[in-house]
């Protein structure tokens, strides 16, 4: 049963050392409040209007983020694909450095090791933190990663490169978007 004053609701705020009014009591915003208040006069209860909204975290940035997701993707994608081989005892012996590496042995090297998967990766975590801090891909990021991806397939033909086409268009429609996120 509820009487004038509220006490018998328990919003469950009370049991965890709380009101259910905002800001808690003793706060600058309930003195500045407590200031105002002239007396001899029943309080106002709080509404959310009298207190501004502050935002702690920055907003994220969705397609900042889907960009380094789907480029993570790629990239693990990418060591599923070429990890089956029979050349990692081989590269440790070290006939790269040599001429004695075959032909398919050096492809194999420079499709794992030598290639895109480490950098992609650091770029990939880049972009999701850049994303959910707010921020954005320079405004180069994403024509100069999709001139690349598309100059790979000119060379090898369709392959895989064409999926790089993705995370290279999400920083450019985030950037042709706007809104709040800051430009980095």
């Amino acid at each position: 049963m509820l009487t004038s004053l509220g006490a018998g609701c328990d919003t469950g705020a009370e049991r965890r050392g709380r009101s259910h009014r905002s800001p808690a009591r003793g706060s600058a915003v309930a003195r500045g409040r407590e200031a105002e208040d002239t007396g001899g006069g029943e309080a106002r209860p709080w509404s959310t209007t009298e207190t501004p909204a502050l935002r702690t975290h920055p907003r994220h940035d969705r397609l900042t983020t889907a960009a380094g997701w789907s480029l993570l993707a790629i990239c693990a994608l990418h060591t599923l694909a070429f990890s089956l081989h029979p050349y990692c005892a081989d590269w440790l012996a070290g006939p790269l450095r040599t001429t004695e590496a075959s032909l398919d042995e050096a492809a194999q090297f420079w499709a794992l090791p030598g290639g895109f998967v480490l950098p992609g990766v650091l770029l990939a975590l880049l972009l999701i933190r850049l994303g959910r801090q707010g921020g954005r891909a320079p405004a180069a990021f994403g024509p100069v990663l999709g001139l690349w991806a598309l100059g790979c397939v000119w060379i090898l033909g369709p392959s895989g490169f064409l999926f790089v086409q993705v995370p290279a268009a999400l920083p450019v429609l985030a950037r042709l978007k706007g809104g709040p996120a800051a430009a980095a």
